[in-house]
């Protein structure tokens, strides 16, 4: 069984619109995405940090691969680890662990390729309304890309 759902905001990039569910303490950091088998278009998890700070990911749990979209505290586009492989059976020491590379405040996971496929570039900037993120709301459902 997966991870319950988290409350979600909507995010813009590019002209884009994701619905993320907010990962803003350490149990929920911790337990992401893992278990869960799929996710469904345009959508994906933001991991929230009160304070900006070189961070890691690994993919422990994770049932499919995923893109790791990693931005600053202005919530622009920092870094991107595409297609990052799920490790079934892999020990929490076999793990790749996938470095920030810069100081960020948030990570935005979503499934593998959508960031090459979406257009997104490190550059980007991520538009959300910071104030919900405490209180996560579900929003209406996302943009359709053309």
């Amino acid at each position: 069984m997966g991870q319950p759902r988290l409350p979600t905001i909507a995010a813009d990039i590019n002209g884009i619109t994701y619905m993320l569910e907010v990962a803003d303490d350490p149990a929920e950091r911790a337990g992401g995405l893992s278990g869960r088998k799929r996710l469904d278009a345009n959508t994906g998890m933001l991991f929230v940090w009160e304070e900006v700070a070189p961070r890691e990911l690994w993919m422990k749990g994770m049932r499919f691969p995923l893109d790791f979209v990693w931005l600053n505290e202005e919530r622009r586009v920092v870094r991107i680890d595409a297609e990052v492989e799920d490790q079934p059976g892999a020990s929490d020491s076999e793990l790749v662990r996938y470095p920030s590379g810069a100081p960020v405040t948030y990570v935005i996971e979503l499934g593998a390729g959508v960031a090459a496929s979406h257009g997104l570039r490190v550059g980007d900037v991520v538009e959300f309304d910071e104030r919900l993120i405490a209180g996560a709301y579900t929003a209406p459902t996302p943009t359709p890309r053309p």
